[in-house]
C-alpha cells in the first residue's frame, strides 16, 4: 500500500511552485472532502510512488492564533495521511500549540 502524504502550503507562491510541473506532481485539482464544514479544495495525486494530498491554507495570515488548525484537522481527519509536510512559519507555530 502506498504511503499518503498531506502537503500544506501557506500561500499562492508555495502552491504555484508545487503545482507548476505535472511531471513532478500529477494531480486532479479541486477535490472536496465529505465534511460539510471543510471549505478547502484539495489537489490529489502522486509524486513518484507516493499518494499526495495538497491544499493551500485559506486562513493563513490571519491575526487569530491557531487560524490554520481547523483546516489541518479537517484534512488529516478525512484523508488520513501517513505523514504531513507543512510550509510556512505560522502553520508550524499553530501545530506546535496542539
Amino acid at each position: 500500500m502506498a504511503k499518503r502524504f498531506l502537503f500544506v502550503t501557506a500561500n499562492e507562491n508555495e502552491t504555484a511552485a508545487l503545482l507548476e510541473d505535472k511531471s513532478f506532481f500529477d494531480y486532479a485539482p479541486n477535490k472536496r472532502s465529505e465534511n460539510s464544514d471543510d471549505d478547502s479544495f484539495y489537489n490529489v495525486g502522486k509524486i513518484g510512488n507516493y499518494e499526495v494530498v495538497h491544499f493551500e491554507l485559506q486562513d493563513q495570515g490571519s491575526i487569530m492564533a491557531g487560524a490554520s488548525l481547523q483546516s489541518v484537522y479537517f484534512a488529516t481527519d478525512y484523508w488520513q495521511p501517513d505523514a504531513g509536510l507543512l510550509s510556512g512559519d505560522k502553520v508550524v507555530d499553530d501545530i506546535q500549540r496542539l
